[in-house]
């Protein structure tokens, strides 16, 4: 009885030992089958290249407010969009207005030319990116990916065991995870190769008179010292006007004080 037992046990041994192997062979073998393609297959590359342009440009306004407002109807006009931005409107002298956009790289031309139209432009700084590399990279893991996929996908409708099935199942989820992962970095150098980007500042200004020769600077003095005048004249008469009720109560008391003493002293 004790050996049959053990005979018994064998066998299952065996058994279970042999099913492990195959399922380990069959995993190793979807692999390399499903991989093939990614290794030896070539990839065409592109002989378009893809530049990304971003644009720095500071605008002086006397009236930062309307210029921001034109700013923002220009962009909408030519089918930009807005990014970021940043406004400060409160301060009469350090008003400041700080706006990323883009806009079609095809319009650039023009939408230069009319950016006059904001305010008077100061600085303007173009740089530029060569993102070719890495399209054609990316286009390329793309393609090999996608070929892998198609081959997973044929491999779950030949799998003979669940084993195999899980196998097959988790190695095409991550592929299908990177396929996503790598058209999104394709999307977003489209995007930036399409569209140009715009650091915009813009800048209040305040009007002061400009010093051209000695006449112009007497006549500027002039003006400043009565207006400095005019100012002191202003801030006295204020004052006045602010202390007026304690000086005719001053006044009042005075005069009965005055009044009183003098019949004190006759008599």
């Amino acid at each position: 009885m004790k050996k049959q037992l053990l005979i018994i046990a064998f066998v299952l041994l065996f058994i279970t030992s042999c099913s492990s192997k195959n399922s380990q062979y069959s995993e190793a073998a979807y692999e390399k089958q499903a991989s093939s393609n990614y290794t030896t297959q070539s990839f065409e590359q592109t002989n378009t290249r893809f530049i990304s342009k971003n644009y720095s440009i500071n605008i002086n306004s006397k009236e930062i407010l309307k210029s921001s407002n034109d700013l923002k109807n220009l962009v909408e006009s030519f089918k930009g969009y807005i990014i970021y931005s940043y406004e400060t409107f409160n301060d009469l002298e350090n008003n400041h207005s700080s706006y990323t956009i883009r806009i079609p790289s095809k319009d650039i031309n023009d939408f230069n030319d009319k950016l006059n139209t904001v305010g008077e432009i100061t600085s303007i700084n173009l740089s530029s990116d060569d993102l070719t590399e890495s399209y054609n990279d990316n286009s390329s893991k793309l393609s090999a990916l996608k070929i892998q996929e198609a081959r997973l996908i044929e491999l779950i409708n030949k799998a003979e065991t669940i084993e195999d099935l899980i196998v097959i199942e988790e190695k095409l989820v991550n592929v299908q995870s990177n396929i996503e992962f790598i058209s999104n970095e394709i999307k977003n150098i489209n995007t930036l190769v399409d569209y140009t980007t715009y650091n915009i500042e813009i800048n209040s200004v305040i009007n002061t008179p400009i010093k051209k020769n000695f006449i112009s600077e007497v006549i500027y003095s002039f003006s400043d010292s009565l207006s400095l005048f005019i100012l002191v004249l202003q801030t006295i008469i204020i004052k006045i006007i602010y202390l007026l009720p304690y000086i005719l109560v001053g006044l009042i008391i005075y005069f009965i004080l005055k009044k009183y003493l003098k019949k004190f002293i006759k008599k």
